[in-house]
């Protein structure tokens, strides 16, 4: 993934978007997809722990 992201930088730049990029590839490399995640949520925690992880209650004041 190093190797990859070292050959487009140049391209992302120009565009705007190496920041956005780098990003996301460590987010993803960090965390897993957002598949593998909600997986790990369903099998932790059920459907419950699942639409916890996609649509969290909101906090009260």
């Amino acid at each position: 993934m190093g190797a990859l992201l070292d050959h487009l930088t140049p391209a992302l730049t120009d565009l705007g978007d190496e920041q956005r990029v780098t990003e996301g590839v460590a987010r993803i490399l960090d965390a897993g997809t957002g598949a593998a995640r909600q997986r790990a949520a369903f099998a932790d925690a059920g459907t419950e722990g699942l639409l916890d992880l996609i649509a969290p209650a909101p906090s009260t004041p």
